[in-house]
């Protein structure tokens, strides 16, 4: 079978407008090899200074949003909501617990955010969760009738000491 050379090295750019352009090449950077003889003169090289700590998830299962609030990082893998605890043994050595917080239902992207304190997430077009571990149960469901009383949350933000969310409500 022939040998093909796929064109690597151009084809990553990224632009805010997904009709200029939609590809972006993330944890790997592209590189070309100046040395004659090579298989191939176009390399993709892992980003240097990223080492896996821990797996969150399951292969193949779709991560939903990722969040760090105090250096703590959260991922919502699948339906299961992950906070990943770095716990240091008596020698000082750093190794990483995942700590499962929750379900949240869906397959579809989240939008998260957090107060210092809180962190909340929101499907879009479903449901909102809070997480606050100076509470108990840590992981509850946003329950108050108003908070859908303009319409289904889609994105949330912090600003100026307040929780901001977007709604899908269209007004005529």
């Amino acid at each position: 079978m022939p040998r093909i050379t796929l064109p690597i090295t151009n084809g990553f750019y990224v632009d805010d407008s997904l009709l200029v352009a939609k590809f972006e090449c993330t944890n790997w950077h592209p590189e070309v090899v100046s040395t004659n003889g090579v298989i191939s003169n176009e390399i993709l090289n892992d980003t240097p200074g990223i080492n896996q700590r821990t797996t969150t998830g399951a292969i193949n299962q779709a991560n939903r949003g990722y969040h760090e609030k105090d250096e703590t990082p959260y991922f919502l893998n699948g339906e299961t909501l992950v906070r990943v605890d770095r716990v240091f043994d008596i020698a000082g050595t750093a190794s990483y617990v995942n700590v499962s917080l929750g379900n949240i239902e869906g397959t579809g992207k989240v939008s998260m955010s957090d107060n210092g304190k809180q962190l909340m997430i929101l499907v879009p077009g479903g449901k909102g969760y809070i997480v606050d571990e100076s509470a108990l149960p840590v992981f509850q469901e946003i329950t108050d009738v108003d908070f859908t009383a303009n319409g289904a949350p889609q994105y949330v933000d912090f600003v100026d000491s307040f929780f901001i969310y977007s709604t899908a409500n269209k007004h005529k």
